[in-house]
């Protein structure tokens, strides 16, 4: 049992990159220049594969339990590589890099890693970027929410085919004894025909059935 557990802490074991732990550590300044090329060091190690985003986060957190940095964050370091390239837009340096950071990680969410040079792609200033990220997250809420939409039509169908006739009919009696009917209304009147339409198909069908059968 004991060989278990430690084989388990082995596997979980965080591995922490020291360069960037140390480099995290000595971020005692808010400097531009400090916080940038710590974000340009780490997100050359990320790419060039002597570390990974796993290991950077890792690393970042650990430093964080020392204390937190007012600018970067462990949480961020998807970013880093979109904010350098979102730096050198027009207008980027007049940003905090938080703020950059925010914007580059709403960009990795809503484009994914591969996609975000196509958000920056064209682009001249910082402004520009905005409007072309905020156009892709309402497009992309857009495209969730017709999903969401279609799925729902999807499963209301689906739980339609299961209702007989008879039972539906119950179930519209039982919802016209709440209504005043005096005061009902649907907007749309087509539809009142149309369900009109459907439910006087059924009565002649009943009442041809019950004939043959009687």
């Amino acid at each position: 049992m004991k060989k278990e557990t430690s084989e388990k802490a082995v596997k979980t074991a965080v591995i922490v990159d020291a360069s960037i732990l140390n480099g995290f550590k000595e971020l005692v300044s808010t400097s531009t220049a400090s916080v940038w090329g710590f974000i340009s060091t780490t997100y050359g190690k990320m790419s060039e594969g002597e570390s990974s985003v796993r290991i950077a986060r890792a690393s970042i957190k650990e430093g964080e339990k020392s204390g937190k940095h007012p600018v970067i964050k462990s949480s961020q370091v998807e970013g880093f590589g979109t904010a350098l390239l979102v730096k050198k837009l027009q207008g980027a340096d007049e940003q905090p890099i938080s703020t950059i950071l925010k914007a580059s990680m709403r960009a990795q969410r809503v484009a994914g890693v591969e996609g975000v040079s196509s958000l920056i792609e064209g682009i001249k200033t910082y402004a520009g970027f905005i409007d072309r990220l905020e156009s892709a997250e309402e497009s992309k809420a857009e495209a969730k929410s017709e999903a969401v939409e279609k799925s729902t039509e999807e499963k209301t169908e689906a739980d339609l085919k299961g209702i007989t006739p008879q039972a539906f009919a119950e179930m519209t009696l039982k919802f016209f004894a709440t209504l005043s009917m005096a005061d009902a209304v649907v907007l749309n009147s087509k539809m009142a025909d149309t369900c009109a339409s459907g439910w006087n198909t059924i009565a002649k069908n009943s009442k041809a059935k019950a004939k043959v059968n009687a």
